[in-house]
C-alpha cells in the first residue's frame, strides 16, 4: 500500500462523516420539495432522481460503516428469508418496471435464520446492484432466486442473465472486485455473511450449469452466486 492509500485508509471514518453532512441536505431537501404542489411533474421527476441517487450514496456509506466493524450489533431475530426476500423485491417494484427487469423467486416453504433484517436486505440490495450493472450490456433482464435448506444451511441460489465474470477461485479477491466494475457489494456481502458464520461462492460456465441442472429455469443463465447462512 502506498502512502496516500495508507492515509485515506486511516481517514475512512472521517471521510464518511464529511460526505454525510452535505448528503443529508441533498436527500432531505429533495424529499421535501417533491411534495410542493406548485412543482410540475417534470421537475418532480428530477427531484425524485436526485433523492434516489442520494439514498444510493447513503447505502454505500452505510455498507462501508458495517464493513469496518469487527462485529455487527444489530437486533437479530428468527428471520423468514422467504417473506423478507419477497418484501425486498416488492419494494423495488418501480425500478423493476422502469428497467424491465423480471424476478422469479422459488422456495420450498418457510426458511428461518438468525440474522439482522437490515443486513439481509443489504445483501439482497448488493446482489441487485450487481445485476443492474450487468444488465447495461444485455437485452434480456431476468433474475432468479431459489431458497432452500441444505445440510444445516439456508442456501440462496442467485442467478441472472447478465454477462458472467471470470475469476481464479470460488469467489472474488479484492483486485477482482475492482476489475469487475460491478460495485463493492461483492466484497461487502462476503464480509456480512462471514459475520454470521455464512459464506458465498460464485460459479460460472460448466461449474454453474452443474449447480442449476435441478432448478429447471425457463431461460439459460451462465453464472450465479451460492449464499449460505446457518439455519436457526
Amino acid at each position: 500500500m502506498n502512502e496516500n492509500e495508507d492515509i485515506f485508509g486511516k481517514a475512512i471514518s472521517q471521510l464518511i462523516h464529511d460526505i454525510r453532512n452535505p448528503l443529508n441536505i441533498v436527500v432531505g431537501f429533495s424529499s421535501i420539495i417533491q411534495i410542493d404542489e406548485s412543482i410540475n411533474e417534470e421537475v418532480r421527476s428530477y427531484l425524485k432522481k436526485i433523492f434516489q441517487s442520494g439514498m444510493l450514496i447513503e447505502q454505500l456509506l452505510s455498507n462501508v460503516d458495517y464493513y469496518m466493524m469487527d462485529s455487527i450489533e444489530l437486533e437479530e431475530s428468527s428471520l423468514d428469508l422467504v417473506n423478507e426476500t419477497n418484501a425486498f423485491y416488492e419494494s423495488k417494484g418501480e425500478i423493476l418496471t422502469e428497467k424491465e427487469i423480471n424476478i422469479k423467486i422459488i422456495n420450498e416453504g418457510e426458511i428461518s435464520v438468525n440474522i439482522s433484517s437490515e443486513i439481509y436486505n443489504r445483501i439482497l440490495d448488493n446482489l441487485f446492484h450487481f445485476s443492474q450493472k450487468g444488465f447495461n450490456v444485455v437485452k434480456l433482464k431476468q433474475i432468479f432466486i431459489n431458497l432452500k435448506i441444505e445440510e444445516g444451511f439456508a442456501v440462496i441460489y442467485y442467478t441472472d442473465t447478465s454477462e458472467p465474470l471470470f475469476i481464479e477461485n470460488d469467489y472474488f479477491n479484492f483486485d477482482e472486485v475492482l476489475k469487475a466494475k460491478r460495485g463493492l457489494g461483492l466484497e461487502f456481502n462476503r464480509k456480512f455473511l462471514s459475520l454470521y458464520k455464512g459464506n458465498v461462492t460464485y460459479k460460472y460456465g460448466k461449474k454453474w450449469q452443474t449447480v442449476i441442472e435441478k432448478f429447471n429455469l425457463p431461460v439459460k443463465t451462465n453464472h450465479g452466486f451460492i449464499l449460505k447462512i446457518p439455519v436457526s
